[in-house]
């Protein structure tokens, strides 16, 4: 069977869906043809490779590649060419939210043409599994079905809200005024598939406007239980130290890090011997370079980095740091990455809803706090003592897995293809 994914961002900086995605691919290549389409910088990258058994396909809007461009002059730019880089990424901004204010959809159309095009060149398409985000995915598979193959399948995989997304729409307003031609496009997604894969975060949404499609929509969980971590590298010959390590997105309405990092600025000040690296993307560097500047010796931020490079600070690591959403709906991938490591993580949450707490509670080796403005003297022990206490705790990854199998890749792919073994 020749089965085409369509993600976002994918190899080599893959986005947390495009992990996801990839975790499947690896399953389902054993047995299928897997091309991947993604949409990630084509100058720097080739437009077409193969990766591992898989053939990858990038595209890539106009708007999109002429903020790569200006992107990549801002970090060769002097002083002043820096400024005019950042007013022209500046409009291109506004533009881009003005065309989605104005637009009968929250949708950029060049992307979903660009997907649409990429999908023409591919003959002979069993099956389609596009994702959310980004939801033009799943609309250029529906339109190649109507213009191009009536027989291919389509089962879209559902991650990040569409209708429901607290960023894509850009304001609020926007968002309720576009409710009814979201919630008939989420529809027409629905009547026009085979099946749909949902994970958490959508279960709600479906239950209350859904309902009478229960039957073809099949809740899954984040395929991202894997042995990333084997073999094991090895441990950090600097036993002076407490590494705490954070990996994955930080947005100051999503994710946002600052009550996090100035509770860790005060248990460093008690600490010091701890030292805390972040691996980011997301618009909070400056937050983040803020502390990185109080504290040069325990806190540093490496930016985004491969995932390959993740994978190993990971397993160099003593503590993984995990932020809560602050919507609890949207369970953050970046939790099952860690639970794989084996590593103990300390969880920070906005909500005692989080179903993270739940999760981590069933994994063991954790401590799950509720964030707070002035953490007291008892929060911040609590905290030194756990990092004291779980220095060099791991957990197999087979006891991982037997816990946490039914987000095991393999479990998941099974679904995806009508097989009911696990």
């Amino acid at each position: 069977m020749k089965i085409v994914f369509i993600v976002g961002s994918y190899h080599p900086y893959f986005s947390a869906i495009g992990k996801c995605v990839f975790n499947l691919v690896k399953e389902l290549e054993k047995e299928h043809e897997i091309i991947v389409i993604s949409n990630m910088d084509v100058s720097k990258f080739p437009s077409e490779e193969t990766y591992e058994m898989h053939k990858i396909i990038r595209v890539r809007s106009k708007s999109m590649q002429k903020r790569d461009k200006l992107i990549y002059k801002y970090v060769l730019a002097n002083s002043i060419l820096k400024k005019w880089c950042q007013i022209k990424l500046f409009t291109l901004r506004i533009i881009g939210a003005l065309k989605i204010v104005f637009s009968k959809y929250s949708l950029q159309k060049d992307l979903i043409n660009k997907y649409l095009q990429a999908l023409s060149n591919i003959k002979n398409i069993d099956l389609i599994i596009p994702t959310c985000y980004p939801f033009e995915s799943i609309i250029a598979a529906q339109k190649f079905k109507s213009l191009y193959d009536k027989n291919v399948q389509i089962k879209p995989f559902l991650f990040d809200k569409f209708r429901d997304s607290p960023t894509l729409h850009r304001s609020k307003i926007n968002k309720k005024i576009k409710f009814r031609n979201h919630l008939n496009l989420e529809e027409k997604m629905i009547v026009e598939s085979q099946k749909i894969h949902i994970v958490d975060s959508w279960i709600k949404h479906v239950d209350k406007y859904f309902i009478n499609y229960k039957d073809k929509i099949i809740n899954v969980e984040h395929p991202l239980i894997i042995d990333y971590y084997h073999p094991r590298v090895d441990k950090n010959a600097n036993d002076s130290f407490i590494n705490i390590i954070y990996t994955g997105v930080l947005d100051k309405k999503v994710r946002p890090p600052q009550l996090t990092l100035n509770t860790l600025s005060e248990v460093i000040r008690a600490e010091n011997n701890i030292k805390v690296h972040f691996y980011i993307l997301g618009n909070c560097g400056d937050i983040v370079n803020k502390y990185c500047s109080k504290h040069p010796d325990n806190i540093t931020n490496y930016g985004q980095v491969e995932s390959n490079k993740a994978v190993t600070t990971i397993c160099k690591s003593d503590i993984l740091l995990s932020i809560g959403n602050t919507d609890v709906t949207l369970i953050p991938s970046k939790i099952f990455e860690y639970m794989s490591s084996g590593k103990p993580v300390i969880h920070f949450y906005t909500s005692e809803d989080d179903r993270i707490i739940e999760m981590l509670d069933k994994y063991d080796l954790e401590l799950c706090l509720k964030q707070v403005a002035e953490p007291n003297q008892e929060y911040i022990n609590k905290i030194i003592t756990f990092i004291r206490s779980m220095k060099g705790a791991e957990k197999s990854f087979d006891d991982v897995s037997k816990d946490f199998f039914e987000a095991t890749p393999k479990f998941i792919a099974n679904k995806i293809i009508n097989r009911t073994n696990t």
